[in-house]
């Protein structure tokens, strides 16, 4: 369910791409970083939002599965801490801050927006979401997990009770480790405002949900601080790094070592294309590597031979490329920009998620869990290693999560393909029958 079928329709060459004229631009995150950008290539800004007004984001789109993320931005002593205390709901009662100790710290994941921080503890099943486990019965992803989160100097108990993944409501509960101790309950919904945007976000504190995003059609990418793992020898851990996020449905391609001009003719046609890493890079491939700190200078070098091609929600691509990083004194980040000279027809159809099969391998019957971004008439067909159809159905798919169960139970052992298609998408998943 983690990779998204991305289709590019690439239209023919019409004129002469090094003529395009570049447009620099800048954005200004605040000293310290106070603010999250959200920019669109052509139009600019199209919101800021404070950095710091929130700890927990909650998905409120079906193809980034149910994922929950922290806020952790800046150093380590900025982040929302989530501690991982492998604790089941039922325990609620019974959890102290003790249960901090000596367990594991999650963050957030840098492949994609369906790689929450509370997302991030493994499990064997492909219905387990971290914090919660489809409920074939009752279709909905039930909570099993109790967290501890640290929020600036405050610790909270922390658990998802239950997401409807038809409607995107979320039940959530809270207890602030003080003197009154009281659980508190809350609602997130997506019909609260949250229907156009990928996220809404939850202050802790205040017991507030935010709407901190433009509506998801119309930003490219978000600069942001953000974690990831930093190797650095015995110094490598997890740190807040500051740079660019991609929106979904915006792909990118990097071109290291390149002139920027040579960079665009291989985009043209040449060898190697950069098109060919449009598909699966992921959301952090501008991310903030393309600045290193120079310690002699105590200043930001960036790399002139470094540049990105990004396909934009306005149907148009571009080459990026980054100028100037003073720094968290004042947060600015300068770069410059231009369309790339023929338009790119960008069918960004993201109808399906990959199904997730349980159990598999399978023997007499499989369930096939998948998220959709629509309504569409589907095919579900299954082949076996030569090609040949051996099960297919038309069936409806709808908005959100769905889950079939196959009756396999005629199909002899050995490995097949599950493909789901609607006429514009398809996606894939191996399954295997064991007799």
């Amino acid at each position: 369910m983690k990779k998204i079928l991305q289709i590019l329709a690439i239209a023919v060459i019409t004129s002469n791409s090094l003529s395009a004229q570049w447009v620099t631009d800048s954005v200004s995150m605040g000293p310290g970083y106070t603010s999250n950008i959200f920019y669109a290539f052509g139009n600019g800004i199209q919101k800021t939002s404070s950095s710091s007004n929130w700890h927990i984001a909650l998905s409120m789109n079906a193809l980034d599965s149910a994922s929950v993320f922290a806020n952790q931005k800046g150093s380590q002593a900025d982040f929302v801490k989530v501690y991982n205390i492998h604790k089941p709901i039922s325990d609620w009662a019974n959890v102290t801050l003790a249960d901090t100790m000596a367990n594991d710290l999650l963050y957030n994941g840098d492949d994609g927006w369906y790689q929450g921080a509370f997302n991030q503890i493994p499990n064997p099943s492909t219905f387990n979401y971290g914090w919660g486990t489809y409920n074939i019965s009752s279709h909905k992803i039930q909570g099993d997990s109790i967290f501890i989160v640290r929020a600036g100097s405050n610790f909270y108990k922390f658990a998802v009770d239950s997401l409807n993944p038809l409607t995107y409501d979320w039940n959530i509960r809270v207890q602030k480790f003080d003197l009154i101790g009281m659980t508190q309950f809350y609602t997130i919904s997506k019909s609260s405002g949250y229907s156009d945007r990928m996220f809404a976000y939850f202050n802790l504190d205040s017991a507030q949900a935010y709407d901190r995003e433009p509506a998801i059609n119309t930003w490219d990418m978000q600069f942001i601080t953000y974690p990831t793992f930093v190797p650095a020898g015995p110094n490598s851990s997890y740190r807040g790094v500051t740079g660019a996020l991609t929106n979904r449905g915006t792909k990118v391609a990097q071109a290291q070592n390149l002139d920027v001009d040579a960079a665009m003719n291989d985009y043209q046609g040449g060898t190697p294309s950069w098109l060919a890493g449009w598909e699966n890079n992921a959301y952090s491939t501008i991310g903030y590597d393309w600045k290193s700190f120079n310690l002699g200078t105590f200043s930001y070098d960036i790399l002139d031979s470094l540049s990105y091609f990004v396909t934009a929600k306005n149907d148009s691509a571009y080459q990026l490329q980054f100028l100037e990083f003073p720094g968290g004194t004042t947060g600015n980040i300068k770069f410059r920009y231009r369309q790339i000279g023929f338009p790119v027809a960008v069918n960004d159809i993201e109808i399906f998620a990959k199904p997730s099969l349980y159990p598999n391998p399978a023997k007499n019957s499989v369930n096939v869990l998948f998220n959709a971004s629509v309504n569409t008439p589907g095919t579900l067909r299954i082949t076996d290693m030569t090609g040949k159809v051996v099960y297919q159905r038309n069936k409806n798919v709808r908005t959100g999560l769905n889950a079939w169960t196959l009756n396999t139970s005629a199909f002899p052992a050995g490995h097949y393909i599950l493909s789901l298609s609607n006429g514009d998408a398809a996606v894939h998943q191996k399954m295997t029958i064991n007799k």
